[in-house]
């Protein structure tokens, strides 16, 4: 497995997972694929960073966090249904 740094060009993908676990969560949240996406880059380009994890050519999950002085505020950490569980 590896992970690298999101860039704006991955809000789109970011956007489509969140998507993915507001449904898994149940959560009420009535945003839109494109309505996530515009929150991601604004999120991104501001003070949040998100990692992405790639086993091979497959994405199986991401974080969404922010660095502070004393602390690391993790937003959202997702894992794809398919690599859950498989002690990856």
């Amino acid at each position: 497995m590896t992970f690298r740094p999101a860039t704006l060009d991955d809000c789109a993908l970011l956007a489509r997972l969140n998507h993915e676990l507001i449904r898994d969560e149940g959560h009420r949240n009535p945003m839109t694929v494109p309505q996530l996406e515009q929150r991601m880059r604004g999120w991104i380009s501001g003070e949040y960073r998100a990692i992405i994890y790639e086993d091979g050519s497959e994405i199986v999950a991401y974080a969404l966090f922010q660095e502070q002085p004393e602390e690391i505020y993790l937003r959202q950490l997702f894992v794809v249904r398919q690599a859950r569980k498989e002690g990856r």
